[in-house]
């Protein structure tokens, strides 16, 4: 059975202070915004059949449609494409416009779905309260997700959260969507962020830490290795995250300029200076930890040959861990070298 929503509302959206939140909202005229209000409060409502003021274009109803997909994951039940039908007088004017959504498929139904996810949310975040800061939330939630769930592109039709909540699989955007989502939780400013990896079509996220902005890409998190994810797309600043990606719409995004939580240098793996016991040392005690691989960052490209040569074409990694193959990587641009054990 359709619902029709028949007039305008005006409150905030399902979650107390959402508002604050709604990053793409903030970018529309004030007559798209009530719009945007109006579209999202039905369709947060359950909601699919809703008339607007006809006076809105369809390329109006477009932009405004794009912003709150980007805004709100709570509505992956939704999908994103809608059906727009109006009626007109015999001279041609508009008198009467409406947008009708559908709903998708699940085992059991819209609003029981939303609560199991809801639940999977809350269990994510009942896990923080031991921390205090920002920044370690984000740090536990992008290793949370690098360990426990897969990238799967066959799921290209699923970019909602609920694949990688609750099939603990799927693309980047689903990946995105369930960060921000819990985000959203946690009341940490955030935006969904697209743009191409290396010339594929990729999803991340933007996090606001007091006052300054930082990328956050969780699935690159996932290394494919058990029990071991990479760092290096971790409240990062736009110029590193610009060395893998190209962002669109970037006129439309805060400067990411700060490196305060570059993860290699707050866990002394920032190379400065070649120092081959340094290296050994470092290695050692990644394995005495019960950790299957290590990366370091370097401050230029020749410390980074220095150290590549020395522990891999030398072989004095295979010494170090007492074994005679290794797996390892290097990301030029980033100046990384990460040895899986």
């Amino acid at each position: 059975m359709k619902k029709t929503l028949t007039f305008i509302i005006f409150l905030f959206l399902s979650l107390e202070g959402l508002f604050s939140t709604n990053y793409y909202q903030g970018k529309l005229s004030k007559n798209e915004i009530a719009l945007y209000s109006t579209i999202s409060t039905a369709l947060l409502s359950e909601i699919n059949v809703i008339d607007i003021d006809p006076s809105f274009t369809k390329d109006e109803v477009n932009q405004v449609n794009e912003a709150m997909f980007k805004d709100l994951p709570q509505l992956f039940f939704v999908n994103q494409s809608y059906n727009y039908a109006w009626s007109q007088t015999s001279s041609g004017k508009k008198v009467s416009a409406t947008l009708t959504y559908t709903f998708k498929d699940y085992p059991d139904d819209i609003s029981t779905t939303r609560e199991i996810v809801e639940r999977r949310i809350m269990d994510i975040v009942d896990t923080l309260d031991t921390l205090s800061t920002d920044a370690q939330k984000i740090e536990v939630i992008y290793r949370y997700f690098a360990l426990t769930r897969n990238y799967d592109a066959s799921l290209v039709d699923d970019q909602s959260c609920y694949s990688v909540l609750i099939n603990k699989r799927g693309v980047c955007a689903s990946y995105a969507r369930s960060f921000q989502y819990i985000m959203i939780y946690l009341d940490i400013p955030n935006i969904y962020v697209t743009g191409t990896l290396y010339g594929v079509s990729h999803a991340w996220n933007m996090i606001e830490i007091d006052n300054k902005w930082y990328h956050v890409d969780v699935t690159n998190g996932n290394t494919g290795f058990d029990d071991y994810c990479t760092y290096q797309y971790l409240l990062i600043p736009t110029s590193k995250m610009e060395q893998s990606v190209l962002i669109e719409n970037k006129s439309l995004l805060p400067l990411a300029y700060s490196d305060d939580y570059n993860y290699y240098k707050n866990n002394d793996l920032y190379i400065t200076s070649f120092n081959e016991d340094d290296l050994d040392s470092k290695i050692k005690e990644a394995i005495s930890n019960k950790r299957n691989g290590i990366t370091f960052e370097f401050k230029t490209d020749q410390l980074l040959s220095k150290s590549k040569i020395y522990l891999i074409d030398e072989q004095n990694i295979y010494d170090l861990i007492g074994k005679n193959n290794i797996i390892y990587n290097i990301e030029e641009g980033r100046k990384l070298l990460t040895i899986h054990f």
